[in-house]
């Protein structure tokens, strides 16, 4: 019986390699459905489904599917193969937003220090573009250690000017994000990145103007 039951999955996935390599998009997901209730890794499993729905080019479905896939592989614990998933989905859809957020958090329980940098980047990118004024100015906050000065400078003003033009009310993360973009510009001590900034931030809103210019009397960086 035991041989019986492996020569029928084993010819399951014959016939379902027949399918996909003869374009037959529902028969390949008939055939997937039926062998996917001896797949006992769920996880597995569903990335398997999103393997085929890609092979037929629905992106959006397969995305869908992958990250289905990389919660249940988290889920597990099994984190550098959810983190996987994500990188993949996002090679044929960049700005998934879920996907990016899931894969930032992936790399942070794996210390890849590398990719948090890399991929929080994207997010903050896909924030910006979004002007999700508030979620930028977390996922800035959170990935700033991982930044160089440079890179910290672009992205905290970013942020800060941001929620000042779109978000002013929110006065306690501005000022935050304010103080850690005027430090941060007094450690590349470029003075005409400052000016520039101090001068944008004039133009938005002079209360926010004021407040930076008292900070940087008070500690005597300006």
């Amino acid at each position: 019986m035991r041989q019986a039951s492996s020569d029928k999955y084993t010819i399951a996935w014959f016939k379902l390699a027949e399918c996909v390599a003869r374009g037959e998009r529902e028969k390949a997901l008939g055939v997937y459905r039926l062998l996917s209730h001896s797949i006992d890794d769920p996880a597995y499993a569903i990335q398997l489904e999103a393997d085929i729905l890609l092979t037929f080019g629905d992106y959006v479905s397969a995305g869908q599917k992958y990250y289905e896939s990389a919660l249940l592989y988290r889920a597990n614990g099994r984190y550098t193969q959810a983190a996987a998933l994500c990188e993949h989905t996002l090679v044929f859809i960049s700005t998934d937003l879920a996907c990016l957020e899931l894969v930032v958090d992936l790399h942070e329980t794996l210390r890849n220090h590398e990719k948090i940098r890399h991929f929080g980047i994207l997010l903050c990118s896909a924030y910006e573009k979004q002007r999700q004024c508030e979620k930028l100015a977390i996922i800035v906050q959170k990935i700033v250690p991982y930044l160089s000065v440079d890179q910290q400078v672009v992205w905290l003003c970013k942020a800060t000017t941001l929620l000042v033009t779109d978000a002013p009310q929110l006065s306690q993360v501005i000022q935050v994000l304010l103080q850690k973009a005027l430090h941060t510009l007094a450690i590349l001590d470029n003075q005409e990145s400052l000016r520039i900034f101090l001068a944008n931030l004039q133009a938005l809103n002079d209360w926010y103007y004021q407040q930076a210019l008292h900070h940087l009397h008070n500690q005597k960086m300006f």
